[in-house]
């Protein structure tokens, strides 16, 4: 497997070629893949030369943990030029807010700033930003918490 992606193409000679897998076995050049991750080898050695399934489950977190701030508000809403975020902790957090657009682009940032236990209000200068639909994202690395903003100057 001169490419080293565990599939060997082009013609096709038995008697010749073969291509190592991750656990060092070889297989015939009629077509062999091995699928791995970094969480090791899911399966070895498999003959495509005449077809073949293989079922294997991925098992990754796709859920994202819910950011747990007391009485959180965003006002006005809509918003001109600037938007205010007020919230409560009950200990001191590490908070980054991020403002992004609907295509998912940040468009404002506060950057991370640690707030200690109790009420908060954060005001945000939106006066650069176009009219339109966006989401303030609240997040302290591992949680997070999204609200909807409308900007309308």
């Amino acid at each position: 497997d001169s490419y080293g992606d565990g599939i060997l193409n082009g013609p096709i000679n038995p008697a010749s070629h073969s291509c190592g897998t991750p656990n060092g076995m070889e297989s015939m050049a009629m077509g062999a893949i091995s699928i791995s991750s970094d969480q090791g080898i899911l399966h070895d050695a498999i003959d495509y030369g005449s077809g073949t399934d293989v079922e294997f489950l991925v098992a990754a977190p796709v859920a994202v943990q819910e950011l747990s701030l007391e009485g959180l508000n965003v006002f006005p809403n809509p918003a001109s030029d600037n938007v205010n975020l007020s919230f409560g902790l009950t200990e001191a957090s590490k908070l980054e807010v991020t403002v992004y657009n609907m295509l998912g682009q940040a468009v404002k940032s506060v950057g991370a700033q640690t707030y200690g236990a109790g009420n908060h209000t954060l005001e945000i200068n939106t006066a650069g930003v176009t009219n339109g639909m966006y989401f303030v994202n609240i997040s302290d690395g591992t949680a997070v918490v999204t609200k909807k903003l409308t900007i309308a100057k």
